[in-house]
């Protein structure tokens, strides 16, 4: 059965669909016929690639616009039964600017479709190796009418409410008990972005930076409905970017402030634990606030540790100022980062966070002369013992409040 507070956030959440956005890709499926005198595999075996019969530049605008419909919907709202759970009070905001998108979507539409015998000969008749391709494009175009009824850009706002069969209705309880791990994924990916850009290797930060984390900000704000735990990292979030300068670079304490934000942020572990620290606190009648700041400060030093310097330094330069030092010896250079910066389409394995990862310079290391090489036959067997990584106990995060 659907719990109380559940149907409270239903209530206040309106389900966007982007379901009605068509694109047409412009491809077709190569076949035999394509390649005259070729043998193929046949397609039990073997399955033909496609070819493109139009220009791939002339459908940029479509996929733009989509893009921007989903960014739209994804800064003010949160993934949800196939669309996003936008709050009421950022619902009119959005539906405008959705109608925007759909205008220029279907005014570049007509466009296309006038220029669109041109677009297909010029892409036929363009300078390629072989004239036989002229003609496989040709065998394949598309006739305009077809075409128009490819694309379309339609998006759905409704409301969502439970069925009055309890079981039914647990389902969707499950789904709505989800919406606040699914804030949090979001809001790591933003964070995590950040970092993969380079945040935390320049020492400096741009404005752009800050809008970013501004837009992260409202997001969370909009949202605080889900659990009261959530408007405190909202709070959080807030904090920091509000004191960050409005114009200029961002250096010095405001990046560090910065940069600690973003580390907080990029892990969904790390967001799960605020939340947790918050509850805990709340419990015991304490303002989380100071706490959580206080968790922010240490995992910004496990990845960027005051004693360590996160400037980039040009390698060649650093060759030269080294010439001197001796060839028996090699230099390495101590980075401090998050995993997740060297391994980006992974969550950083718990046992692992803020560990040091050693870079050695191998432009000097080739340059040492390499004697007494060691044959394969001439190493005797050793016995080596087992080695047990060390396992880190985690809690149990659970977010039914």
């Amino acid at each position: 059965m659907i719990e109380h507070n559940e149907v409270e956030v239903l209530g206040r959440v309106t389900l966007v669909s982007l379901h009605g956005i068509h694109l047409w890709t412009a491809r077709k499926k190569i076949s035999p016929a394509d390649f005259p005198g070729v043998e193929f595999p046949p397609e039990q075996l073997v399955s033909l690639g496609s070819k493109h019969v139009l220009d791939p530049e002339q459908l940029k605008t479509f996929e733009r616009c989509k893009r921007e419909a989903h960014s739209e919907c994804s800064r003010v709202g949160v993934r949800f039964l196939g669309g996003y759970a936008v709050p009421e009070e950022k619902l009119g905001e959005l539906l405008i600017k959705l109608r925007d998108i759909k205008k220029n979507f279907m005014d570049y539409k007509n466009k296309f479709l006038r220029n669109y015998d041109q677009y297909t000969s010029d892409w036929a008749n363009a300078d390629w190796k072989k004239p036989e391709w002229r003609e496989m494009i040709l065998r394949s175009l598309t006739p305009k009418a077809e075409v128009a009824c490819k694309f379309d850009f339609g998006f759905t706002a409704m409301k969502i409410v439970p069925h009055p069969d309890e079981e039914l209705s647990e389902g969707l309880g499950d789904e709505v008990k989800g919406l606040t791990s699914e804030l949090i994924k979001e809001v790591s990916t933003e964070a995590r972005n950040i970092i993969q850009r380079g945040l935390l290797t320049r020492g400096t930060a741009t404005q752009g930076t800050v809008n970013t984390l501004r837009k992260i900000a409202e997001k969370i704000d909009g949202l605080t409905f889900l659990s009261p735990f959530v408007k405190v990292v909202s709070n959080y979030v807030s904090s920091v970017v509000k004191a960050m300068p409005t114009e200029g670079i961002i250096k010095d304490n405001d990046f560090q402030a910065l940069s600690s934000l973003v580390v907080s942020l990029s892990s969904e572990y790390g967001i799960k634990t605020f939340m947790n620290a918050a509850k805990q606190n709340h419990a015991g009648n304490d303002d989380p606030f100071e706490f959580l700041h206080d968790i922010a400060a240490v995992a910004r030093d496990e990845f960027i540790p005051a004693e360590s310097s996160i400037a980039v330094t040009d390698a060649d330069v650093q060759i030269e100022n080294e010439v001197a030092s001796t060839t028996e010896s090699f230099t390495t250079h101590e980075v401090f980062c998050d995993p997740s910066d060297v391994v980006f389409d992974a969550e950083p394995p718990l046992d692992i966070v803020g560990e040091q990862v050693v870079a050695v310079d191998f432009k000097e290391a080739l340059e040492v002369e390499i004697e007494n090489i060691i044959e394969p036959e001439e190493v005797e067997e050793v016995a080596v013992p087992e080695v047990v990584s060390p396992v880190q106990a985690t809690e149990s995060l659970s977010f039914d409040w």
